[in-house]
Protein backbone atom coordinates (compact mmCIF):
# COMPACT_ATOMS: atom_id res chain seq x y z
CA UNK A 1 0.00 0.00 0.00
CA UNK A 2 1.67 3.18 -1.12
CA UNK A 3 2.12 6.12 1.23
CA UNK A 4 -0.32 8.19 -0.85
CA UNK A 5 -3.02 5.50 -0.62
CA UNK A 6 -2.35 5.15 3.09
CA UNK A 7 -3.01 8.86 3.64
CA UNK A 8 -6.19 8.54 1.59
CA UNK A 9 -7.45 5.55 3.63
CA UNK A 10 -6.72 7.32 6.88
CA UNK A 11 -8.91 10.28 5.87
CA UNK A 12 -11.55 9.39 3.25
CA UNK A 13 -14.09 8.12 5.80
CA UNK A 14 -14.08 11.30 7.89
CA UNK A 15 -16.68 13.07 5.72
CA UNK A 16 -19.11 10.17 5.70
CA UNK A 17 -22.64 10.88 6.85
CA UNK A 18 -23.00 7.30 8.12
CA UNK A 19 -22.18 6.12 11.63
CA UNK A 20 -20.45 2.93 10.50
CA UNK A 21 -17.77 3.05 7.82
CA UNK A 22 -15.61 0.47 6.12
CA UNK A 23 -12.20 1.01 4.58
CA UNK A 24 -12.07 -2.19 2.59
CA UNK A 25 -10.26 -3.32 -0.55
CA UNK A 26 -12.47 -4.03 -3.55
CA UNK A 27 -11.50 -7.72 -3.39
CA UNK A 28 -12.56 -8.14 0.26
CA UNK A 29 -15.88 -8.88 1.93
CA UNK A 30 -16.73 -8.90 5.63
CA UNK A 31 -19.44 -11.33 6.70
CA UNK A 32 -21.44 -9.03 8.98
CA UNK A 33 -24.98 -7.67 9.02
CA UNK A 34 -26.09 -4.17 9.95
CA UNK A 35 -28.01 -5.57 12.94
CA UNK A 36 -24.68 -6.79 14.38
CA UNK A 37 -23.24 -3.27 14.55
CA UNK A 38 -23.81 -2.50 18.23
CA UNK A 39 -22.04 -2.59 21.60
CA UNK A 40 -18.59 -1.94 20.11
CA UNK A 41 -16.76 0.61 17.99
CA UNK A 42 -14.41 -1.56 15.89
CA UNK A 43 -15.12 -5.00 14.47
CA UNK A 44 -12.67 -7.85 15.01
CA UNK A 45 -12.13 -10.10 11.99
CA UNK A 46 -10.61 -13.44 11.09
CA UNK A 47 -9.07 -13.24 7.63
CA UNK A 48 -9.31 -15.87 4.93
CA UNK A 49 -7.77 -15.88 1.47
CA UNK A 50 -10.35 -17.24 -0.96
CA UNK A 51 -9.27 -19.45 -3.87
CA UNK A 52 -11.24 -20.07 -7.05
CA UNK A 53 -10.49 -23.79 -6.90
CA UNK A 54 -13.56 -24.79 -8.93
CA UNK A 55 -13.30 -22.00 -11.54
CA UNK A 56 -16.68 -20.50 -10.56
CA UNK A 57 -18.26 -17.09 -10.13
CA UNK A 58 -17.09 -15.23 -6.99
CA UNK A 59 -20.34 -15.85 -5.08
CA UNK A 60 -19.78 -19.62 -5.40
CA UNK A 61 -16.18 -19.55 -4.19
CA UNK A 62 -16.03 -21.47 -0.91
CA UNK A 63 -12.42 -22.69 -0.80
CA UNK A 64 -9.65 -20.87 1.00
CA UNK A 65 -7.36 -20.83 4.01
CA UNK A 66 -6.91 -18.87 7.21
CA UNK A 67 -4.64 -15.95 6.47
CA UNK A 68 -3.83 -13.98 9.67
CA UNK A 69 -2.52 -11.03 7.65
CA UNK A 70 -6.10 -10.38 6.56
CA UNK A 71 -7.54 -10.30 10.07
CA UNK A 72 -7.95 -6.55 9.64
CA UNK A 73 -10.05 -4.01 11.54
CA UNK A 74 -11.74 -2.42 8.53
CA UNK A 75 -15.21 -1.48 9.83
CA UNK A 76 -15.66 1.01 12.66
CA UNK A 77 -17.98 3.59 14.20
CA UNK A 78 -16.75 6.92 12.82
CA UNK A 79 -18.61 8.84 15.55
CA UNK A 80 -16.43 7.16 18.19
CA UNK A 81 -13.16 6.48 16.34
CA UNK A 82 -11.51 9.83 15.63
CA UNK A 83 -8.39 8.55 13.84
CA UNK A 84 -7.88 5.09 12.37
CA UNK A 85 -4.13 5.38 11.55
CA UNK A 86 -3.57 2.46 9.18
CA UNK A 87 0.07 1.43 9.24
CA UNK A 88 2.05 0.78 6.02
CA UNK A 89 0.41 -2.08 4.13
CA UNK A 90 -3.02 -1.18 5.51
CA UNK A 91 -3.36 -4.35 7.58
CA UNK A 92 -2.90 -2.89 11.07
CA UNK A 93 -4.34 0.17 12.78
CA UNK A 94 -3.41 2.48 15.65
CA UNK A 95 -6.82 4.03 16.32
CA UNK A 96 -7.64 7.00 18.53
CA UNK A 97 -11.00 7.58 20.21
CA UNK A 98 -13.45 5.44 22.11
CA UNK A 99 -12.13 1.99 21.32
CA UNK A 100 -14.14 -1.14 22.03
CA UNK A 101 -13.48 -4.15 19.83
CA UNK A 102 -16.29 -6.59 19.08
CA UNK A 103 -16.31 -9.72 21.23
CA UNK A 104 -17.46 -11.72 18.23
CA UNK A 105 -14.99 -12.21 15.40
CA UNK A 106 -16.40 -11.73 11.91
CA UNK A 107 -14.96 -13.40 8.83
CA UNK A 108 -13.14 -11.26 6.30
CA UNK A 109 -12.81 -12.93 2.90
CA UNK A 110 -10.01 -11.75 0.62
CA UNK A 111 -10.65 -12.87 -2.97
CA UNK A 112 -6.96 -12.96 -3.82
CA UNK A 113 -6.57 -16.22 -5.73
CA UNK A 114 -9.06 -15.80 -8.60
CA UNK A 115 -6.75 -17.48 -11.11
CA UNK A 116 -3.04 -18.07 -11.50
CA UNK A 117 -2.87 -15.57 -14.38
CA UNK A 118 -4.69 -12.86 -12.43
CA UNK A 119 -2.40 -13.38 -9.44
CA UNK A 120 0.71 -13.00 -11.61
CA UNK A 121 -0.78 -9.86 -13.21
CA UNK A 122 -1.63 -8.42 -9.77
CA UNK A 123 1.94 -8.90 -8.56
CA UNK A 124 3.40 -7.31 -11.70
CA UNK A 125 1.06 -4.31 -11.35
CA UNK A 126 1.98 -3.85 -7.70
CA UNK A 127 5.68 -4.01 -8.59
CA UNK A 128 5.16 -1.19 -11.12
CA UNK A 129 3.20 1.09 -8.80
CA UNK A 130 5.67 0.90 -5.91
CA UNK A 131 6.74 4.45 -5.14
CA UNK A 132 10.32 5.57 -4.53
CA UNK A 133 9.36 6.33 -0.93
CA UNK A 134 7.95 2.80 -0.49
CA UNK A 135 11.14 1.35 -1.98
CA UNK A 136 13.30 3.49 0.31
CA UNK A 137 11.31 2.25 3.32
CA UNK A 138 11.44 -1.34 2.03
CA UNK A 139 7.63 -1.61 1.78
CA UNK A 140 5.85 -4.08 -0.56
CA UNK A 141 8.92 -6.29 -1.04
CA UNK A 142 6.70 -9.39 -0.97
CA UNK A 143 5.39 -8.48 -4.45
CA UNK A 144 8.81 -8.98 -6.03
CA UNK A 145 8.51 -12.63 -6.98
CA UNK A 146 9.15 -14.36 -10.29
CA UNK A 147 6.25 -15.80 -12.28
CA UNK A 148 7.45 -19.27 -11.22
CA UNK A 149 7.43 -18.32 -7.53
CA UNK A 150 3.91 -16.91 -7.85
CA UNK A 151 2.76 -20.01 -9.74
CA UNK A 152 4.26 -22.27 -7.05
CA UNK A 153 2.58 -20.20 -4.32
CA UNK A 154 -0.76 -20.49 -6.14
CA UNK A 155 -0.41 -24.28 -6.48
CA UNK A 156 0.64 -24.66 -2.83
CA UNK A 157 -2.37 -22.65 -1.62
CA UNK A 158 -4.80 -24.61 -3.84
CA UNK A 159 -3.50 -27.84 -2.25
CA UNK A 160 -3.84 -26.57 1.33
CA UNK A 161 -7.25 -24.97 0.86
CA UNK A 162 -10.40 -26.17 2.57
CA UNK A 163 -14.03 -25.11 2.53
CA UNK A 164 -14.13 -21.90 4.62
CA UNK A 165 -17.50 -20.38 3.72
CA UNK A 166 -20.95 -21.19 2.46
CA UNK A 167 -22.06 -20.42 -1.05
CA UNK A 168 -23.98 -17.17 -1.34
CA UNK A 169 -27.64 -17.40 -2.20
Amino acid sequence: LTIIVLRYWNNIWKNSKHQWVGVIDADEMVDIYEKDLKDFTIISTKGYSIINKDNVDYKDMIWGFYDPGYSKNVIFDRTKVKEINFTPGGHKIKPVGILKYSNKTYNLYHYHYISEDSLIAKYKERQKRRSKEDARKNHSVHYFKTDKQISDMYTYNIKRSAIVKEKEI
